[in-house]
């Protein structure tokens, strides 16, 4: 893997920049949302998303499994990670839910744009914690 070629702290900090170019994507793909241009929406988060996947498996995943057992490196980290990780693996699950309810594999529990809304904010949040997680151990 990524992580056996390159130094962790290069590593993490390519993935920041990732980060970063997914989060506005996502930025850009609720910008087409809201002007109901909803097939761009879609195309955009079909190449968001499953980076965002890969990069959680590739190297997320892998860094964050230099921090267990959690407590070693301080309690607002112990919280942060877990946290963190949660929210992207929310964000992940309900694009899969959305997706199969468009394709009419599942029914909705609600409307899809809720659902949409709130893993964006999920998305959002954790770009921010996994932004302070960066910046308190990496530099």
């Amino acid at each position: 893997m990524l992580h056996d070629i390159l130094d962790i702290r290069t590593l993490v900090s390519v993935n920041l920049a990732l980060q970063t170019v997914l989060i506005a994507a996502a930025s850009v793909a609720a910008y087409f949302a809201r002007k109901r241009q909803l097939q761009t929406h879609c195309g955009v988060l079909r190449v968001a998303v499953p980076l965002q996947a890969l990069s959680f498996v590739s190297i997320m995943l892998p860094a964050m499994m230099g921090y267990f057992p959690l407590g070693q490196k301080g309690l607002l980290l112990a919280v942060e990670i877990p946290v963190h990780a949660s929210l992207g693996l929310v964000v992940i699950l309900l694009w899969v839910y959305v997706n199969l309810v468009v394709k009419g594999v599942l029914g909705s529990w609600g409307r899809l744009a809720n659902t949409m809304r709130l893993a964006f904010a999920s998305w959002v949040i954790s770009y921010f914690i996994g932004l302070h997680v960066y910046l308190s151990q990496y530099l």
